[in-house]
């Protein structure tokens, strides 16, 4: 079993069977799970209020762009959860056209 502090790749199925995630990718170094743009507000909302994991802290969004891609814009966030003291990255794209729901509501600091 990989472990990443305290999460583990058990946790990496956990999250799978509850959530609707695309992947989830668990190395040494990072613990990143990708998602449909439609549902980020929902996943980020319960990433930072479900007990077992209590990611509360957004320290950082990143929006890269990839010409060659049809979803060529990757969004991140970045999660922190003091009380397992590790950061998830929560990836998804959006084409040209596309739009993604504002999170302010989940974590303010994304305004």
């Amino acid at each position: 079993m990989k472990q990443f502090n305290n999460l583990t790749s058990e946790s990496g199925r956990y999250f799978i069977d509850i959530l609707p995630l695309n992947s989830v990718y668990i190395s040494d170094t990072e613990f990143i799970c990708t998602v449909q743009s439609k549902n980020i507000p929902f996943v980020l909302y319960f990433m930072k209020n479900h007990t077992n994991f209590q990611y509360k802290v957004l320290t950082t969004i990143i929006g890269t762009d990839y010409p060659e891609k049809l979803d060529r814009f990757e969004i991140s966030y970045e999660l922190l959860s003091l009380k397992l003291n590790n950061r998830i990255r929560v990836k998804t794209y959006v084409n040209e056209t596309g739009s993604l729901e504002s999170i302010v509501k989940v974590h303010s600091s994304a305004n």
